[in-house]
Order: C-alpha cells, then sequence, then structure tokens
C-alpha cells in the first residue's frame, strides 16, 4: 500500500531522450498532439523496466518469492 502511495506523489522531469531517426517525426507529433499520452507511454515504460529489473535481481539471489509491497 506505501508503494502505492508513493507512485501517486509526482512531479515533473525534463528527459531528453533518443529514438531511433524513423521514429522522430511520429513522436514529436503526438508530442505535440497529446502529451498527456506520451507521458503515460514514458511512465508505463519506466515502471515495465524497473518491475522486470527487480525481479531479475530477484532471479539472481535466488529467493523465489514475490513480496507484494
Amino acid at each position: 500500500m506505501e508503494m502505492l502511495r508513493r507512485m501517486r506523489d509526482t512531479r515533473p522531469v525534463e528527459l531528453v531522450v533518443n529514438v531511433p531517426e524513423g521514429l522522430v517525426d511520429e513522436v514529436e507529433e503526438v508530442r505535440q498532439s497529446d502529451p498527456e499520452f506520451l507521458s503515460d507511454v514514458i511512465v508505463y515504460g519506466l515502471c515495465r523496466r524497473t518491475i522486470f529489473e527487480e525481479l531479475q535481481k530477484m532471479r539472481r539471489i535466488g529467493s523465489g518469492s514475490i513480496g507484494v509491497y
């Protein structure tokens, strides 16, 4: 429950993201037309990567169990 509370406490950050050249125009179009969607996609990707890294770390440690926060 504490983790969910912390996830709701947010603040903006500036990011510079290098994307493949073929996607630059599309990403820029989305950024201008629907910045909230682009923000949601980035947050989703960061959360997914963080969860994956945590699961990999637990696997390497050999815990075998996933804790619920």
